[in-house]
């Protein structure tokens, strides 16, 4: 069995900024995630639809696409890490389709007003914190199935891709995963009350039950027809639309969230969603749409690490995240809640999810994590 002084399950971007810090700060740690690569929902691939996994290359957000100004922590963060950012696409008129023969155009309109970008993909932040952790502290392909709490700390039991288990001792777990999907998936001995369950269980995961699908061109061919690839939509499938292309030139892309319910986008399947998705750009932006050089989906509902059946049916509108002191902290301090959902500022966001690691850092005695 092994042992160590922190464990933090997900390696999101909350899980990674908390890692980080206790690397920096000389602590015995290990840093687990469920899947094979780091992240979390941050993903960003290639034009080929490939991983960037950091590696400076073109990057097309799957995920998260976006920050904000007035974000501190986001702000703080990219300066420590070198992190570029460019303001997202908006020369053009912003399109509005009511019904699938009346398209209205509208100049000037934008979205996202001043929404940023990152240079490389927001995946170019996940491989820049992993940097800064080392390779020996982070375990991929590892799930959490069980905690159970001990007179002498907190045993774990963990599965690996082989479904083999072995258990690990640490003196303090770190939970970064969404709570929906923690209380779901690991069993906590003893039970925690039940308003805590309760409440995990009855968090959103944000994003969850959204897909979205990505279309790559040779050409920024909406541009050519004074489009800035922007568009509303109440036909569909793709309900709302925005300019996804890299910061310096091509290839150029859009990317658009997918309107149709998770159940709905079973039952119509991949390729069906996708030709109808293609069929949709055309209609808005021209002929040029029409063959797209490679077109991506990534359905977050049908990801396992992310959504759980309740979060097939998003929430109206951005739900009030945020968990008081006396959630966030079980089994006298030994078990910790974090992560992006737990946050009040951005709940949801990547400013909450590093709110969170704040968060967790203070209560831990290490002062704020932010600079």
């Amino acid at each position: 069995m092994s042992e160590t002084e922190f464990l933090v399950v997900g390696a999101g971007l909350s899980g990674l900024r908390t890692a980080m810090a206790l690397s920096s700060a000389g602590h015995d740690f290990l840093l687990l995630e469920g899947r094979r690569r780091l992240g979390g929902r941050v993903l960003s691939c290639d034009a080929t639809g490939s991983d960037t996994q950091g590696r400076g290359l073109a990057g097309y957000d799957l995920g998260p696409t976006w920050v904000w100004q007035g974000q501190p922590r986001v702000a703080a963060l990219f300066r420590e890490l070198g992190i570029e950012t460019f303001q997202q696409y908006r020369p053009g008129d912003l399109v509005f389709e009511e019904h699938p023969d009346r398209v209205q155009r509208f100049p000037g309109l934008a979205l996202q007003g001043e929404s940023l970008r990152v240079v490389g993909g927001i995946g170019r932040v996940v491989s820049a914190l992993a940097e800064r952790i080392p390779d020996q502290r982070i375990r991929t392909g590892v799930t959490v199935t069980a905690v159970t709490r001990q007179p002498s700390g907190l045993q774990v039991t963990v599965r690996d891709s082989q479904m083999r288990d072995s258990e690990i001792r640490a003196a303090t777990v770190l939970i970064t995963s969404p709570p929906r999907l923690a209380v779901k998936t690991i069993l906590f001995d003893p039970a925690l009350p039940e308003g805590v369950e309760m409440r995990m269980a009855g968090t959103p995961t944000w994003m969850a039950g959204h897909a979205k699908v990505l279309a790559i061109y040779r050409e920024r061919f909406w541009a050519s027809v004074g489009c800035s690839g922007e568009a509303i939509s109440r036909v569909g499938p793709l309900a709302e639309i925005h300019d996804a292309s890299p910061r310096d030139g091509g290839p150029y892309a859009l990317f658009g969230f997918v309107g149709v319910p998770a159940d709905q986008r079973r039952a119509m399947g991949r390729q069906q969603l996708q030709v109808a998705a293609v069929d949709q750009l055309q209609r808005l932006f021209g002929a040029g749409l029409s063959n797209p050089e490679r077109l991506l989906v990534k359905d977050w509902s049908d990801d396992d690490m992310t959504a759980t059946e309740h979060d097939r049916v998003p929430p109206h509108g951005h739900p009030e995240y945020g968990y008081p002191a006396d959630l966030l902290s079980q089994w006298d301090g030994r078990l910790m809640l974090s992560g992006s959902e737990t946050a009040y500022g951005s709940g949801g966001l990547i400013e909450g999810a590093l709110e969170s690691s704040e968060v967790t850092l203070a209560r831990l005695g290490f002062g704020p994590a932010r600079h």
